[in-house]
This record gives structure tokens, C-alpha cells and sequence, in this order.
């Protein structure tokens, strides 16, 4: 059998190669008899049946790939053949809307996650970019909002969400005609049996929302090397990777590349370009060959606009994700692994400053350490003559406030805002913390206190004024 399993592919392959698509069909067909279920032989049999302009048949052999991927969890890759289905047939959505629902059913976890809501996030009319948070106001001051069911925060227009649902079963699904089904008006029972992978974009979406994000992505396929995004481009659309892998690498200030994360299948990337200045943020490169689903920020917000959960999800990743890459290009927290790193950004607080503010005063009770993710700040202190002295100025991926911090003294120098600044900042008790676990970041915290305040002193000695 596999003999002849591998004859009937060597000849599909080259049939395929000659662009003889009848003969390479026939090959397909045969292999769907002695195969059935595989899903790569039935996305074959779709593409042949499209290539010869048999659309029936070509969005019947798709939706056996959909279906068959939907039952394995895998709803990027579902999607994106979905996406073709439409594409042969625009006036069929059931696919779509089968897809959002069994999402529901088997993509949301067990224990829902807080997400934290940015100002106005949840007014219809609110932009998806961030608006810029109130000078000193941390994260934890903000509106959270915890993730309960498809009857919270974000309904849709209508409000259809506080309509009774009707509750379906799976197996319902496959013999309904969902053409003109609502689906604010259904729910989905969940399924627990067995784990299934989470696509983080489509975290906490309900049907109705998920069916309107997925309505606007569009298919973009990547050859292997080839650069997705750049740092500093301009760009502000969302990706979902579909399949194959991208490794995400991110220049620091000092020129050099850090490779901070590997995406696979089900994640998505590009969303600090949408909650931030349009541009992007991190070069991404394909591992291989990659199938991507692309979502760009006007499709994002019509669905937004009718869906306001959807800004409030991505939001919660973008901050995950900014806190992670701040620290994997740190002076001080890149050498750790990705492990450490993930575990020390869930202690972090994040703190926003205006320009010309105050962030540490000379002085003061330690307050902790902080890092500079975004904006420049300036420290200073006064001579023996009085004199202001500029001691540093501090970029992306500096921080400061270690020698208060470790010698549990007064603040040393103030610190000022010169531009806006997003900082990342660790109470003493979790510096403590993280100085027990890795015993390594105490020496590293140790080295650079000493060195700091031997460098002020030198200063203090040889400067002159502002």
C-alpha cells in the first residue's frame, strides 16, 4: 500500500509540475481513496479542481479541509483555506460563521484572563491606537475588566448579547444552514474533553466579533528569508500566522539585533504598529515558507467600532508583548532566558510620565527600579556649590534607581522626563525578589551600582554647570 501511496504522489507531483492538471487530478483522486483525511491530499484536490475551473467541487474538497483542521484545533490554518472558499464563493459564508462558532466552543480557556482596558477603550467611536495615558498613572489604576462570558463589556450594536441564546451542541452545527443565522443569538457549549490550542488574537472574541475579524483578513504568502515587516517601516496592519514559523528580531539603540521571539502557527504579530506611531516596531522574518493572514487597521476598526472587545484584546497583547521586548533588549534583563524574562514582566508596573515631570526626586524614599522602554529622561544633582549637574541621559533600554533600590538609601539624583516616557518599573520588595531567584541579576545590580556611583563622583568633580 505504501508503494503504491508513494507512486500515485511522485506522479500527482509531476503531473502538477507539467501543469497537467486532469492527469494530476486522477493521481489525487486515487490518493483520496487510499488516504482519507488527509488534509494536505484534499487541499491538493481543491487546488486542482480550482485550477480547472470546477468551482463546486474545488469549495467542496475545502471544506473537508476545513473541517478536518477545525476538529484538530487548528483554526489559523482553518481560516486561511476558509479565505479561499470565499474567494471561489463570496456569497457563502456558513464556513466562516461554522468556524466562529466551534472557536467558541474550543479556543477560549479554561481560566479567562483580566484584560486591562485602556482609557475610552470601550467607546464605540474610540480609536485603536492608544490615546496617551495620563501623565504618572500606572497600570493597575486602569479600568480592568474581567473576561466573564459573551454577556460582558463590548456587545455588539444591538445589544444583541443581552438577547436570549440559543445554546447548540457540535454536532448541531454540521447539518445547520447558517447562511442567515445571527450569531449574537447562539452559544456555542464549551468543550473540555481535550486541550486545544489558543490563537491569541481570537483570545477572548465571541462568535459575532470573531466572524467579522476573520471577514477581514486577507492571504498573504511569504517565501522562505523573506522580510514581513522591517523595524522603523511604516505599517499598521495585524498578522496571523497561518503556517510555518518567523523569528522576530528587534535593534537596540546600541545598533545591535536581538532576536526576542519565534512565532508558529495560530500567533500573530504587527500590533505595535496599530497602537502606536505607524511604524513598525521589530523586523520579522520568514523561517521557511509562510502563510499569513493579514488584518489592516481600517478593517480593524469598522469591526472595532461595532465590537469594542476586539481593541480590548489587542490592546492587553500589545502591552504583554511591549513589556517582554523591552526587557529581552535591556542592558540589564537580556541576557536571561525568554523564561525569566516572561516571569520578571509579571511583576513589572507600567508608568507613563509627561515631559518636563518629576519621576524621581533627589532625596526621596526609593520608589524601585525603572526602565526605559519608550522616551528619553535626564538625570541630575546639585555640586557642593550648588551648581546643576547633568549626570546621564537615558534611552530605550537603560534604567536607573539601583543604588537607592539595592543600598536602601534616599534617592541619589533626579531624574526628569526630557519627552514623554512609558517606563517599566520594579518595587524594592520585587528587586528582592528577583535578586534571590537569579542570583546573577544581584552581582549584575551590584557591578552597575558601584560603577554609577563612582562615575557620579568623578562628575561631581569635573563638571561644570548645565
Amino acid at each position: 500500500m505504501s508503494k503504491k501511496i508513494r507512486s500515485l504522489k511522485d506522479r500527482m507531483a509531476k503531473q502538477w509540475g507539467r501543469r497537467s492538471w486532469k492527469d494530476a487530478l486522477e493521481a489525487c483522486l486515487e490518493l483520496r481513496e487510499l488516504c482519507p483525511g488527509d488534509e494536505r491530499i484534499l487541499l491538493r484536490l481543491g487546488e486542482l479542481y480550482e485550477r480547472l475551473g470546477q468551482v463546486e467541487q474545488a469549495v467542496s474538497a475545502f471544506k473537508e479541509v476545513v473541517e478536518l483542521y477545525a476538529d484538530d484545533g487548528r483554526f489559523a490554518r482553518a481560516i486561511s483555506v476558509a479565505k479561499r472558499i470565499s474567494a471561489l464563493d463570496p456569497t457563502d459564508d456558513s464556513v466562516n460563521k461554522r468556524l466562529a462558532l466551534l472557536y467558541s466552543a474550543r479556543g477560549l480557556p479554561v481560566s479567562p484572563r483580566t484584560l486591562v482596558a485602556p482609557p475610552d477603550a470601550l467607546r464605540e467611536d474610540a480609536p485603536l491606537a492608544s490615546p496617551a495615558a495620563e501623565s504618572g498613572v500606572s497600570s493597575d489604576e486602569k479600568e480592568t475588566v474581567e473576561e466573564i462570558g459573551l454577556e460582558d463589556v463590548g456587545a455588539s450594536q444591538g445589544d444583541s448579547s443581552k438577547r436570549p441564546r440559543r445554546k447548540l451542541r457540535e454536532s448541531e452545527l454540521r447539518e445547520m444552514d447558517l447562511s442567515e443565522m445571527d450569531l449574537g443569538q447562539v452559544e456555542m457549549e464549551v468543550i473540555e474533553a481535550r486541550e486545544y490550542p489558543v490563537t491569541p488574537l481570537f483570545f477572548h472574541l465571541a462568535p459575532e466579533e470573531l466572524h467579522e475579524v476573520m471577514q477581514g483578513m486577507h492571504p498573504v504568502k511569504v517565501k522562505p528569508g523573506q522580510s514581513i515587516v522591517s523595524q522603523g517601516d511604516e505599517g499598521d496592519s495585524v498578522y496571523l500566522l497561518c503556517e510555518g514559523k518567523v523569528r522576530v528580531r528587534v535593534r537596540r539603540p546600541d545598533g545591535a539585533e536581538v532576536e526576542v521571539a519565534v512565532l508558529g502557527e495560530g500567533d500573530f504579530f504587527g500590533e505595535f504598529g496599530v497602537f502606536t506611531d505607524g511604524r513598525r516596531h521589530a523586523t520579522v522574518v520568514a523561517d521557511g515558507a509562510v502563510e499569513l493572514l493579514e488584518l489592516h487597521q481600517s478593517e480593524l476598526e469598522k469591526v472595532a467600532k461595532r465590537h469594542p472587545r476586539v481593541r480590548l484584546v489587542l490592546h492587553q497583547y500589545y502591552r504583554d508583548r511591549a513589556v517582554e521586548t523591552a526587557l529581552a533588549v535591556s542592558k540589564l534583563f537580556g541576557k536571561l532566558d525568554a523564561k525569566s524574562r516572561l516571569d520578571i514582566a509579571g511583576m513589572i508596573e507600567e508608568v507613563t510620565y509627561a515631559a518636563g515631570q518629576m519621576v524621581m526626586q533627589e532625596g526621596a524614599e526609593p520608589p524601585g527600579l525603572y526602565l526605559v522602554r519608550r522616551g528619553r529622561l535626564l538625570v541630575r544633582t546639585e555640586s557642593l556649590s550648588g551648581k546643576a549637574v547633568l549626570l546621564a541621559e537615558l534611552e530605550p533600554g537603560d534604567f536607573f534607581g539601583e543604588v537607592s533600590a539595592l543600598t536602601g538609601s534616599s534617592v541619589t539624583a533626579d531624574v526628569i522626563a526630557f519627552e514623554p516616557c512609558e517606563l517599566l518599573k520594579l518595587s524594592p520588595g520585587r528587586i528582592q525578589e528577583i535578586s534571590e531567584r537569579w542570583p546573577q541579576m544581584q552581582s549584575e545590580l551590584e557591578s552597575v551600582r558601584d560603577r554609577r556611583i563612582h562615575e557620579t563622583i568623578e562628575r561631581l568633580g569635573t563638571a561644570g554647570p548645565i
